[in-house]
């Protein structure tokens, strides 16, 4: 698939959200999104239709040019999930940094990363038996 096919599947995915939310404001407070207090304000609705269209095309042609995306499915998943994966990718570390869970630690080689530091083990008294004494009368032949 070419990316600009991709990016054209994305941008479908995002106005299937965008119709869905609709559909359901319009059903659930019978009037559109772009209405409020009775008042039409399409300009900010239109802009955030514009921003999550933008959002899905470019995250499908990122995918799209690195040969991500399979088919028009994959596509149109992409451009749904498309603020989700922005917000996950800008929720990371930043770059050149590991990604290190609360209370991990980090190794001294790159690249391996822990678990949290383990307990210090508690001094249990040794309650090892000691070894049976030699047997005098039999020899170590007879083993």
């Amino acid at each position: 698939m070419m990316w600009w096919q991709a990016c054209l599947w994305g941008a479908l995915g995002a106005g299937l959200v965008e119709a869905g939310e609709m559909w359901q404001l319009h059903r659930t407070q019978e009037r559109f999104p772009w209405v409020k207090d009775g008042e039409p304000q399409i300009k900010p609705y239109l802009l955030a239709v514009f921003l999550r269209c933008f959002m899905a095309i470019g995250i499908t042609a990122v995918y799209g040019v690195s040969g991500q995306v399979a088919g028009p499915l994959a596509a149109v998943t992409l451009g749904v999930a498309a603020p989700v994966i922005i917000q996950q990718i800008a929720d990371s570390s930043p770059a050149g940094q590991p990604a290190v869970e609360p209370g991990a630690t980090i190794t001294e080689r790159p690249g391996q990363i822990v678990g949290p530091d383990p307990q210090p083990p508690t001094q249990e008294p040794d309650v090892r038996q000691p070894p049976p004494p030699p047997n005098p009368g039999r020899s170590h032949d007879d083993q």
